[in-house]
């Protein structure tokens, strides 16, 4: 069964939910991001951290 669930929060396209699975990433505000922007923010994402110089990430500290 195929139900229409909402748009798309960036590109306004319809979501829907076929036999369980939503067509989308539901985020933390329960707005609906299509898979496609959903990819393309990622890639966006990946991007500007490749850009930025010496990024690390936090190290846990040793104890004992």
């Amino acid at each position: 069964m195929k139900e229409w669930v909402g748009k798309c929060q960036n590109c306004r396209k319809d979501i829907y939910c076929n036999d369980g699975f939503i067509e989308a990433l539901v985020q933390d505000d329960h707005s609906l991001l299509c898979f496609e922007c959903a990819e393309s923010d990622n890639d966006k994402h990946l991007r500007t951290l490749a850009a930025s110089p010496n990024q690390t990430s936090p190290s846990s500290s040793a104890q004992g």
